[in-house]
């Protein structure tokens, strides 16, 4: 019995032992457990951690997207609207390019014109002061009355008054030319 006692007691002792044992790996296996367990645990929350800010950039990057289209489209429609309004501004410019060289031809023609209604004006000048000397030279006549002809001086003073009133007609139309020039330049 002894014997027995002492088998048993070994045994006992033995499975305290092992008990022991079992219990000391079972703590350093808790331990490693437990520490890859919190390991664990961080990892699954950096990935969350890194898909949250993997998604935040996807969403800041649409919005820039977005944003970048947006301003595109409206660059594109103030440069279309600049590009009519230029079109528009040159065709302006091409009318009135032609409307200017209409009127440099209206006035270099005027130009002329005038040149000979002066031409034309200093001619009846000398014949004025030519008519004005041989009036103060010729002797005073007393005009016949029957005669059919006119004397050949009131036929000459008749001419002039003809060449007179055409230079008056010439530099009423020049003056009336110029007014309507005028006119429609000032519009």
């Amino acid at each position: 019995m002894e014997l027995k006692y002492n088998d048993l007691a070994k045994k006992h002792n033995q499975t305290n032992h092992d008990n022991d044992t079992l219990r000391s790996r079972l703590k350093n296996v808790q331990q490693k457990f437990d520490c890859l367990n919190t390991e664990y645990n961080t990892i699954i929350e950096q990935n969350r951690q890194y898909e949250q800010n993997q998604f935040n950039d996807k969403t800041h990057y649409n919005d820039e997207i977005k944003r970048l289209k947006h301003d595109y489209e409206q660059e594109k429609s103030e440069k279309n609207q600049k590009d009519k309004i230029i079109d528009e501004l040159n065709e302006k410019i091409r009318l009135e390019q032609n409307q200017n060289d209409k009127t440099q031809q209206e006035l270099i023609q005027l130009k002329q014109e005038l040149k000979t209604i002066h031409s034309k004006y200093d001619t009846l000048q000398v014949e004025l002061l030519q008519l004005r000397e041989a009036k103060h030279n010729e002797p005073v006549v007393i005009a016949e009355s029957l005669s059919s002809h006119p004397p050949a001086a009131t036929r000459l003073m008749r001419s002039k008054r003809s060449a007179h009133e055409e230079v008056a007609l010439l530099c009423f139309s020049f003056l009336f030319k110029f007014l309507q020039f005028y006119i429609g330049y000032t519009r």
